[in-house]
């Protein structure tokens, strides 16, 4: 459970983007896939794997 919120501030304005998270389960699967991605990736492949990557949308 968790909430992260981006803020974006000007004088006398500001703009937030908030998510909340009511369960763990919200980020379990999204844990998951990563790891099983991460499992098939070749281990000789030393470079940086982003998030986008990972979620397919780099394509």
């Amino acid at each position: 459970m968790g909430e992260h919120t981006i803020l974006f501030a000007g004088l006398g304005e500001r703009i937030e983007f908030k998510h909340v998270a009511h369960s763990r389960d919200a980020l379990t699967n999204g844990a998951i896939n990563a790891i099983k991605y991460l499992y098939k990736v070749d281990k000789d492949d030393a470079r940086i794997i982003s998030i986008q990557e990972i979620l397919g949308l780099n394509e």
